[in-house]
């Protein structure tokens, strides 16, 4: 029987090879990101060309004539780790802010199918299944989010968040209950912004629903 390590990194490389063969264009720089995908490069721009000068943009001029950077429309609210990481990437290596944008852009896309596999394992107990699931949820979801990030983009984290409530839900006495609810509280923060609290207070609703419904929780 195939080792199941194999087949694992083999799904991983077939999937690498199937993004990279449709969307190569972007990465040679042949193309670039449609529609809302490019709209928020000038936030992106904005907000990375002041952090890389020293100081923090409470407020981005040129968004929707000036607004706040957390929370905002851009969803690059100045708690978003992400791109802390990104500007950090960039200062190291020197790359240019477009190409620090596109690892922003992606990076977003490989966190949410993370999140997806560490959920979709937890509930499997398969890693090849859930890599499998993982890899068709990412590659679906490619084609509208390279063009408009749209409920992606603001929800990347879900995933991650609901793996870590239904661990909480599974055994709320236990040991690492404090760690599982506090990761899930602070994921939502970071996700947090004009948009999200009803979007994720919908999907934690229902999850929720299907948690007690199953009997994995229990309302005493």
């Amino acid at each position: 029987m195939p080792d199941s390590k194999k087949i694992i990194g083999i799904l991983i490389l077939s999937f690498c090879a199937v993004f990279l063969a449709v969307y190569h264009t972007i990465f040679t720089g042949q193309s670039i990101l449609g529609h809302e995908g490019t709209m928020w490069y000038g936030s992106f721009h904005y907000y990375v060309e002041s952090l890389l000068d020293g100081h923090f943009p409470y407020w981005d001029p040129a968004l929707m004539t000036g607004t706040y950077f957390y929370p905002n429309l851009s969803f690059l609210g100045l708690l978003d780790p992400t791109v802390l990481v990104v500007t950090l990437l960039i200062a190291l290596f020197k790359l240019s802010l477009l190409t620090g944008y596109l690892i922003f852009y992606i990076a977003r896309l490989v966190i949410f199918g993370v999140g997806a596999y560490f959920l979709f394992h937890h509930v499997s107990k398969s890693r090849i299944s859930a890599v499998l699931a993982a890899g068709i949820l990412v590659l679906a979801q490619a084609p509208q989010y390279l063009r408009q990030p749209g409920a992606l983009y603001a929800a990347f984290l879900t995933p991650l968040i609901l793996f870590f409530v239904l661990r909480f839900f599974e055994d709320p006495k236990g040991p690492k209950r404090y760690l599982f609810i506090a990761a899930a509280v602070l994921m939502l923060g970071i996700s947090m912004n004009v948009y999200i609290p009803a979007y994720e207070l919908f999907n934690l609703t229902a999850f929720l629903i299907v948690l007690f419904l199953t009997r994995i929780a229990s309302a005493r």
